[in-house]
């Protein structure tokens, strides 16, 4: 029978002999199951990709990645509601890593790595921390060394995720105020996206924020250039294919939902300072 914690103590051997100036701090750290988790997802988020692993790792991984994925309730598009706007566009906010779809659009370093900040919590770190290694080290592969331009979209497999596969975008990153560079950059990453999908035979497909954050744009301003963009995309008859915005947020929920809902159908009744028109 599997044993988790034996599991995780396994991999974080492998992963401390790659960093050995740590193993002091590693050896104090709380013997705690779910710290030594943390600490686990930590190690393998700061992992170089110049450091091949053994088939150890990456058996033992899956095999943790793939019982933690089976104790997660799944959600699919089925359990959305469709907005009122295009029934083939639906909002959700909740766990990125526990939601079905056929594809994943994930807002990607120009290296396409993966977030190496240990446990950080954004929607790039859970992706590949919930795929496992594999993802990072195809993806050096890919780009062997180089960076990726803004705009651009690639695909790559899902590893241990519940999806088919992740499409990799690159968005810009605006350096004092958003440009007409900016937006259509932005357009490339969301265009770039949908055309893989649709090529690969995706039924479905989950969006990230894209050039939020770091990168510059506020959630309203790339909110509005991911909305107008795919609803473009769906006026196509051929283009049948369910999108569903991810918001890590609840409280952004509600410039979707006011981008996504018919103009005769808007709140009239919302405090003048939540009124999204307004940005």
């Amino acid at each position: 029978m599997f044993q988790k914690e034996q599991a995780v103590s396994r991999l974080i051997e492998i992963l401390v002999e790659y960093i050995p100036n740590l193993k002091g701090q590693i050896e104090d750290f709380s013997k705690d199951y779910f710290a030594q988790r943390a600490l686990l997802r930590g190690l393998m988020n700061m992992h170089s990709e110049k450091n091949p692993l053994p088939e150890e790792f990456f058996a033992l991984q899956d095999e943790l990645l793939q019982q933690e994925l089976s104790e997660k309730q799944l959600t699919d598009v089925s359990s959305l509601k469709p907005c009122l706007i295009n029934k083939n566009v639906y909002v959700y906010s909740g766990d990125i890593t526990a939601f079905k779809a056929d594809a994943v659009v994930n807002s990607a370093e120009p290296n396409l790595l993966g977030c190496k900040q240990a446990g950080h919590n954004c929607p790039d770190n859970a992706l590949h921390s919930a795929a496992g290694l594999q993802l990072r080290f195809e993806c050096a592969s890919l780009m062997q060394g180089r960076d990726a331009p803004a705009g651009c979209a690639i695909a790559t497999g899902a590893y241990n995720l519940p999806y088919g596969i992740v499409i990799h975008v690159v968005g810009p990153k605006v350096t004092f105020e958003v440009t007409q560079d900016d937006i259509a950059n932005l357009e490339k990453c969301y265009k770039g996206a949908l055309t893989i999908a649709k090529e690969r035979g995706c039924k479905s497909i989950v969006f990230t924020p894209i050039a939020t954050g770091t990168l510059g744009f506020s959630m309203q301003k790339a909110a509005k250039v991911a909305v107008d963009t795919v609803l473009s995309f769906l006026k196509d008859p051929a283009n049948d294919l369910k999108v569903i915005f991810f918001v890590p947020q609840e409280r952004d929920c509600i410039i979707y939902d006011n981008l996504l809902t018919p103009h005769e159908e808007k709140k009239g009744d919302l405090h003048p300072f939540f009124n999204i028109n307004l940005f």
